[in-house]
């Protein structure tokens, strides 16, 4: 998340077309949503980086927002709001939702993670990852070092079994460090994570702000996504990518 303030000689435009640019999109697919600009209220559409970009602007407030699917099935919602007013405003990502029209149920709301709720799930998602590699690491550090030799004494079946420790030792120092780097690279992705989603703001007049919100993935055809801005809400369309 960041955010700043604007000079009032650079065109918001052209900022906005920068800062997309610089997305980490290493975990989107190329599962693009193309918005539909309604010139009625006050949209444009940009392109950045090959991506569509919409730009809603209302009631001295503008808002910036794309959208993809990543590699997990989630929706991720990269925003930018901007206050243009005299007066500060505060900023909720919570309060956004997505709107589409189901064939048999009727219209259907759908609400977006919270920050603090997206990283609690992520987190477990990433606690039970290493339960699973600890269980891995026990069962593959249990027989390591040991074999088994079958045979036959005076016609009666037997086996010897041998252990080899330093073998085992081996294993043991491989899974541990292997389970370090498991947790290095959670916590890079964790850190990377908290620091990419929009949270809770209040702007200033003239400052804007920029950040991911989650929601979870519903193919649509079509789909709304609704952002309060302080007592402004914004409207977004998309169309989905025929599947």
């Amino acid at each position: 998340m960041n955010i700043a303030s604007l000079s009032t000689n650079l065109s918001f435009g052209t900022i906005i077309l920068c800062i997309i640019v610089t997305l980490l999109t290493g975990c989107t697919t190329a599962y693009n949503l193309s918005p539909i600009i309604s010139t009625i209220n006050s949209q444009e559409l940009f392109y950045a980086d090959g991506k569509q970009v919409a730009i809603s602007r209302l009631n001295q407030t503008e808002v910036c927002i794309w959208i993809n699917k990543t590699a997990d099935d989630e929706f991720l919602l990269h925003l930018v709001y901007r206050n243009n007013s005299t007066i500060p405003i505060n900023v909720f990502p919570e309060q956004i939702h997505l709107e589409w029209l189901s064939k048999y149920e009727g219209p259907k709301r759908q609400a977006v993670y919270s920050s603090d709720k997206y990283l609690s799930r992520l987190r477990k998602q990433q606690a039970w990852a290493n339960v699973a590699s600890a269980i891995g690491a026990a069962a593959e550090s249990y027989g390591a070092g040991r074999s088994k030799t079958y045979g036959t004494v005076s016609g009666q079946p037997v086996y010897l079994e041998t252990y080899d420790p330093a073998k085992k030792a081996m294993v043991d120092q491989k899974n541990s460090e292997e389970m370090a780097r498991q947790v290095t690279q959670q916590s890079i992705i964790y850190a990377a994570t908290e620091q990419g989603l929009l949270k809770s703001n209040t702007l200033l007049p003239g400052y804007y702000v920029e950040g991911n919100v989650m929601a979870r993935f519903s193919y649509q055809k079509r789909i709304a996504i609704v952002v309060p801005f302080g007592e402004v809400v914004h409207r977004f369309e998309f169309v989905a990518p025929a599947q």
